[in-house]
């Protein structure tokens, strides 16, 4: 197998690998909810559902192991600073989709709506931009 493609398939493993994880941390039965500014988590499983999930979670990790095994895949270090990194450009990513010329495939915006978004999420990116240079050295 091409190096190329032995990297595509770790690239695509891990990913399901972190969503994976996601879906067992959501599936846990504390009752506590994590709530942010946009968004209060609550869970909507009964624990049958939960735990059928999280089976299921188990098994689909399994499968990704015995491919690691399979193919030689070794696992890579996921730093603090290498996850920043990774966050923030997501981050930059987001906000560049949140331009008024981005948006206009969903509608319209006022004037004034358009600039008062442009406005923050350009301090919004300047704070990334600090961000990005803070976990660079």
């Amino acid at each position: 197998m091409e190096q190329s493609v032995l990297i595509a398939i770790k690239s695509g493993l891990s990913l399901i690998e972190t969503c994976l994880r996601d879906i067992l941390r959501q599936t846990k039965t504390d009752s506590e909810t994590r709530n942010g500014l946009l968004k209060v988590r609550t869970s909507d499983l009964d624990d049958h559902v939960a735990n059928e999930l999280a089976a299921n979670a188990r098994k689909m990790l399994t499968e990704i192991q015995e491919l690691q095994r399979a193919f030689k895949i070794g696992a890579n270090t996921e730093s603090a600073r290498w996850r920043i990194v990774n966050d923030l450009n997501q981050i930059w990513s987001t906000l560049s989709e949140l331009t008024e010329d981005r948006l206009r495939g969903y509608g319209s915006m006022q004037p004034e709506d358009s600039k008062l978004l442009a406005k923050h999420v350009g301090r919004m990116e300047g704070v990334r931009k600090d961000m990005e240079r803070i976990a660079s050295i």
